[in-house]
């Protein structure tokens, strides 16, 4: 996927992906020679060894 940073808030950058999705990142996560205007690349990858049951999880937290 890729986004354009739009603007920078404090310690997060606005990013602006396609079809006008805005979406907070925090500035860390980006390389420190960005700019306002820059196109960024990046992707999700589900790691299989690492699964959360939402259910368990819930459960737990109203315990």
């Amino acid at each position: 996927m890729r986004a354009v940073i739009d603007r920078f808030e404090e310690n997060w950058a606005v990013l602006e992906a396609p079809h006008g999705i805005m979406w907070n990142v925090p500035r860390q996560f980006l390389p420190p020679e960005v700019k306002e205007g820059d196109e960024v690349a990046f992707s999700f990858t589900r790691v299989e060894t690492r699964s959360i049951d939402n259910s368990k999880l819930v459960e737990e937290l109203f315990e």
